[in-house]
């Protein structure tokens, strides 16, 4: 049997041992750290990221005697969600010990972190899964999937662009990358607004430490419209970690740009919201390097049902009863008579009235996120849609894409 609660200071060491072991990562340090609370210090002192930032946030599971068995970091964020900002925490750094796997360590943690969560006002929360049914007994659904894009350099429209790039040189002020994302970002949900930990993609760019490349462009007003940052691969793809446009103007000029490396790049690589058909820069897949790839691209979790819906952007006006099951947050199981007009909830209440769909929460967060729009619930044999017409305006597709990792 464990126990889980969130980390002391002195153990922050010790759940980086644990890390080393459960990802077979070398820590430099080794085992022996005489004062792991000045260690401890000394690292939030120089936090790289958000999981030192913020390590209070830490949940770890303890055997009888005491030795920490798993842990994992549950950050906080700010989401995008149907045109608002709220609270999310992302789930990172899960990690167990070998011995004491399988044994409902992590369990115990999740149990500890939603409560949490659902106690503190957070509305959703976000993971990067090792095994998706592993998260889905936690509530966690797939969501946010995007397209893998491959180009050929010699299909990709070489043509002039009006504005100019410039060559990111490390160190520099990142406002311009920023305006770009955040011009971006708003338009799907799933987003993160981003801080100053989230931008190490456009930070580690040093073209003449690590040969990664960022370029950002402006168009001809000289407003910043987009950028890339990538690396060369073994198979001469130009690989971006990072590749956003506000507009088509600057998608043209991204991929007009992207060919004049052509004599030493076959394809350009990049990741794209999903519902973004770019299949246009391709004009013959069958004789070319050209290839596209939906890739899944982690699992939401609803935190608090009522609150979810009470925020939610509905189609129109009307009323529908959505039953929900959660077996780790009880509170977000039952009934809610939803009713909305213009778009926005007017009232969202617990009934006893017999519902138009019935879901798991993880359907549920799928769903409210608009991955799972009505007419594939249907085809779910975990979702009963009683009355498709009631619950059309309530889960439908709607833009959603994250591309930060923690």
């Amino acid at each position: 049997m464990f126990t889980a609660r969130k980390i002391r200071l002195d153990e922050l060491p010790e759940t980086r041992r644990l890390f080393s072991l459960a990802f077979e990562f070398p820590f430099p340090e080794g085992a022996d750290i005489p004062d792991p609370e000045a260690f401890a210090r000394k690292m939030i002192d120089e936090s790289r990221d958000r999981a030192e930032k913020f390590w209070e946030e830490t949940w770890a599971a303890f055997t009888e005697t005491g030795e920490m068995a798993a842990y994992f970091s549950a950050l906080p964020y700010t989401q995008y969600f149907d045109g608002q900002t709220v609270p999310m925490m992302g789930i990172g750094g899960v990690s167990s010990l070998p011995q004491h796997r399988r044994g409902g360590a992590i369990r115990r943690c999740f149990e500890g972190a939603l409560r949490d969560m659902y106690e503190r006002g957070t509305l959703f929360s976000y993971l990067y899964p090792f095994n998706e049914n592993f998260y889905g007994k936690f509530g966690y659904a797939r969501c946010c999937d995007q397209m893998l894009w491959t180009l050929d350099m010699t299909r990709l429209p070489s043509g002039d662009y009006p504005g100019t790039f410039h060559l990111y040189d490390g160190g520099e002020d990142l406002s311009a990358f920023q305006a770009v994302y955040e011009a971006c970002a708003p338009r799907y949900n799933g987003m993160i607004r981003r801080e100053e930990y989230d931008w190490a993609k456009v930070r580690d760019a040093k073209p003449f430490e690590n040969t990664r490349y960022g370029y950002l462009y402006r168009n001809r007003e000289g407003r910043p419209t987009g950028y890339m940052v990538f690396k060369k691969t073994p198979e001469l793809a130009m690989d971006c970690s990072e590749f956003l446009f506000t507009d088509r103007e600057a998608l043209d000029a991204l991929t007009g740009f992207a060919t004049r490396f052509a004599a030493y790049y076959k394809t350009l690589c990049f990741c794209a919201p999903a519902d973004l058909d770019l299949s246009y820069y391709c004009d013959n897949y069958a004789h070319s390097l050209s290839a596209r790839q939906l890739i899944t691209n982690g699992m939401t979790r609803v935190v608090n049902v009522r609150r979810a819906l009470e925020l939610a952007r509905y189609r129109g006006s009307g009323r529908a009863v959505i039953a929900v099951d959660d077996a780790m947050l009880p509170e977000n199981s039952g009934a809610f008579r939803v009713e909305f007009e213009d778009g926005k909830a007017l009232s969202v209440q617990p009934t006893a009235d017999a519902p138009d769909a019935e879901l798991p929460i993880g359907a549920f967060s799928a769903a409210l996120m608009g991955c799972l729009p009505v007419e594939q619930m249907v085809w779910r044999p975990d979702v009963a849609v009683h009355c498709p017409e009631a619950v059309a305006p309530v889960f439908y597709r709607k833009p959603n894409w994250i591309c930060n990792h923690f």
